[in-house]
């Protein structure tokens, strides 16, 4: 029997609830061509929920164009990832893809090459090392030209969009105020998981893009919606499960869809056909996942530097909001002072390793947090 849960793709089922109201909203906005900038940690599904729903946008009506900005780093390979995102979205064969090509981007090459059971591959190659500033404006308005030549309203999608922060100035980030702030039967769609470079694209008065797009944040599940979905797919697989030990697992993984599932898969492996899964099955299933991650998990302490490493002890061993500047917090885990807490906080934050939810700060990666409290508690 295939086990029915998954990691590292977007759940689906009709008893995820908050999945379908975020699907409900999300193509709301796009409905009414909204700027939106959709942010969430790492591994929360945004992009195959983005994709899930552009599929299902009605083609006859909307042309939907994913742009990932992640291989970037700077503004020609923004401009050509662009470029050829748009031109792939809009074309169905090679005569289409040089046509596009043609019409919308002259300053770059077009290029198809065959894999070997025979199927395109088409690449946009920039003509010189520097794009004007003209031509990068024109670039940018192709989607509202591609909207008004198609009688089509257009989606495009960026991904990673926290990218452009490391071109290494804010030239990126203007124009693309200044040209799409006219684009109304476009809708733009800004998607990242460095929380605090992405909030700080758009809600920091000093950025180009401030307060330009509608914020959406993807969280953790509820417990009340994970629930009949984790009962479900037991019950539908002969194997039961008691709220209690639900609860156990959600309180465990956060609520994050990425670790929820993880962790059930395992659990759902270790529960044999005809039994309940009962406690010592869940601490057997997460033995097991933190002996499959140990490796990589050590790795990233022993990289991390004492203040660092006592820092992420305390986050881990005490309970979510924690006071870590607090003098008590402070003396019991030897953090230092207040200035050395912060600059292991900005160190971890830059790595992904800690994130900020509620002015509370804690670790990004539930199953390193449960290594952390195994090893080094």
């Amino acid at each position: 029997m295939r086990n029915p849960f998954q990691f590292g793709d977007i759940v689906t089922g009709k008893t995820y609830c908050k999945l379908q109201l975020d699907k409900r909203e999300i193509k709301a906005y796009i409905e009414n061509n909204q700027k939106l900038f959709l942010y969430s940690e790492r591994r929360l599904g945004k992009t195959s929920l983005i994709k899930e729903i552009m599929a299902k946008l009605p083609k006859s009506k909307r042309i939907s164009v994913y742009v990932d900005l992640y291989p970037t780093d700077g503004q020609l390979t923004f401009a050509s990832t662009m470029a050829e995102a748009i031109t792939r979205a809009t074309s169905r064969s090679v005569e289409q893809f040089l046509e596009k090509a043609s019409q919308f981007f002259k300053k770059f090459h077009p290029s198809v090459s065959f894999d070997s059971a025979g199927n395109p591959t088409f690449k946009l190659e920039p003509s010189s090392t520097e794009l004007p500033e003209q031509d990068f404006e024109e670039i940018l308005d192709v989607p509202a030209k591609l909207a008004a030549n198609s009688g089509k309203e257009v989606l495009i999608v960026f991904d990673e969009f926290q990218q452009i922060a490391e071109y290494g100035n804010d030239y990126v980030e203007r124009k693309i105020r200044s040209v799409i702030q006219h684009h109304d039967d476009v809708a733009y769609i800004f998607m990242g998981s460095k929380k605090h470079l992405i909030k700080t694209m758009f809600l920091e008065r000093s950025s180009p893009l401030y307060r330009s797009a509608k914020q959406y944040s993807l969280g953790p599940i509820a417990l009340k919606d994970w629930a009949p979905f984790i009962k479900e797919k037991f019950s539908s697989s002969d194997k039961e499960i008691e709220q209690e030990n639900i609860e156990s697992i959600v309180t465990k993984t956060e609520g994050h869809p990425f670790y929820t599932q993880h962790l059930c898969y395992e659990l759902w492996e270790i529960c044999p056909v005809g039994t309940s899964v009962d406690t010592a099955m869940i601490e057997e299933a997460i033995e097991q996942l933190l002996a499959h991650e140990g490796t990589a998990f050590t790795t990233i302490w022993e990289t991390c530097t004492t203040n660092q490493r006592r820092l992420l002890r305390a986050l881990a061993l005490e309970d979510f909001g924690v006071q870590i500047y607090s003098s008590d917090i402070a003396q019991r885990y030897r953090l230092g002072t207040a200035s050395s807490t912060q600059r292991s906080i900005d160190a971890l934050t830059e790595r992904d390793l800690v994130d900020l939810q509620n002015d509370s700060y804690y670790i990004s990666d539930r199953f390193f947090r449960l290594w952390i409290r195994k090893n080094m508690g």
